[in-house]
């Protein structure tokens, strides 16, 4: 059987299992390589659609800056295809020991630290196919990025945690890698760190990441090599390895401790920084680990906190409230009105 066949072999016995969980209400999680499994409440005890076995690259053409992927292709596989041609995605995705794949780094919408300098995982994505929960295969977009006039179907799988299908195939807008990059260290105070992020962030310039972390303000620069020398003189500071940025993205420097929260909120707030371990995305994210504290009991409407770690509560969102709510239940109900997929994987009636 070739290759292509075997793959809509796979596709209809997954839309099968969902037909068949549906007519009985009977609930599924869904799952890749289980690498973002600390991601939401756990389901672990659900039976499995396993999209592992949707493998392997549709299309690449390096020429047009475009890929086409299988939802169960391994992420550092695609990484290091795309390296090979001089290319890359244009947000830093975590690969969590090679075993993320395209359907996950899709569904969790992680863009990692160059997230507020080059976009989101969702600004990069083209088209999707998706299972929904009632067993049917759908198509969004296509591999031309352009203006869209309506709603962006594909888009809204990003970040969506698999709660509204079962992404089966992907295609992504993809970018040359810059000429060089560097990254420097400086010895800073919380807030003066914090007031340099946003002076570099507030104008044109080569930086692709900030992070404040142990009393140092780390940044990177990318493009041009004479650029980036020029910028880096100018900043001074110490060379540090890129492998900062890969621990950072990849959560490895928060192994230490059980509890560990991400809070998103406006980059001159103030808010959490005297209590939190690093901070980055020019003061956008926010990380803290002290488990006596939480910070939504702090948070205004402008803020929202993610739990990653914790060993004693399984209710790791910002709950929804009001027509924010309601907007995320009618689309659930759109898209699985049976509420099967990946039930209250993110929040709860959802």
């Amino acid at each position: 059987m070739s290759g292509s066949g075997a793959v809509l072999v796979i596709l209809k016995k997954i839309c099968q299992q969902v037909k068949e969980a549906a007519s009985t209400e009977r609930l599924l999680r869904i799952q890749g390589g289980n690498s973002k499994r600390f991601l939401g409440r756990d389901l672990s005890d659900l039976p499995c659609v396993d999209i592992t076995r949707l493998a392997g690259v549709v299309q690449y053409e390096p020429a047009e800056l475009v890929i086409q992927v299988r939802a169960g292709t391994l992420l550092q596989d695609v990484i290091n295809l795309l390296d090979s041609e001089g290319q890359m995605f244009a947000f830093d995705p975590p690969v969590f020991n090679g075993r993320a794949t395209i359907g996950g780094m899709v569904a969790s919408g992680i863009s990692g630290s160059r997230r507020p300098y080059a976009g989101a995982v969702r600004d990069f994505v083209l088209g999707a196919c998706v299972i929904n929960g009632v067993g049917e295969p759908l198509r969004f977009g296509g591999q031309v990025l352009k203006n869209v006039a309506g709603y962006d179907v594909s888009r809204l799988m990003v970040g969506s945690m698999g709660c509204l299908g079962i992404l089966t195939e992907v295609s992504f807008k993809v970018l040359p890698k810059p000429e060089s990059e560097v990254t420097r260290a400086i010895d800073l105070s919380a807030d003066r760190a914090h007031k340099m992020m946003r002076e570099l962030s507030s104008r044109p310039s080569l930086v692709s990441a900030t992070a404040y972390f142990e009393g140092r303000l780390h940044v990177r620069f990318s493009g041009a090599e004479q650029s980036v020398i020029k910028a880096t003189s100018a900043f001074g500071g110490e060379s540090i390895e890129p492998a900062f940025w890969f621990a950072l993205d990849n959560l490895e420097i928060f192994k230490q401790g059980t509890e560990l929260w991400r809070v998103s909120l406006t980059p001159d707030s103030e808010l959490f920084l005297s209590e939190c371990r690093v901070f980055d995305w020019a003061g956008g994210q926010r990380w803290l680990s002290d488990p006596e504290f939480d910070p939504r009991e702090k948070m205004g409407i402008d803020a929202h906190a993610t739990l990653l770690k914790s060993a004693t509560t399984d209710d790791r969102y910002t709950p929804l409230t009001g027509v924010s709510l309601t907007l995320h239940q009618g689309l659930k109900r759109q898209f699985d009105p049976h509420q099967i997929l990946n039930p209250n994987k993110m929040y709860s009636d959802f």
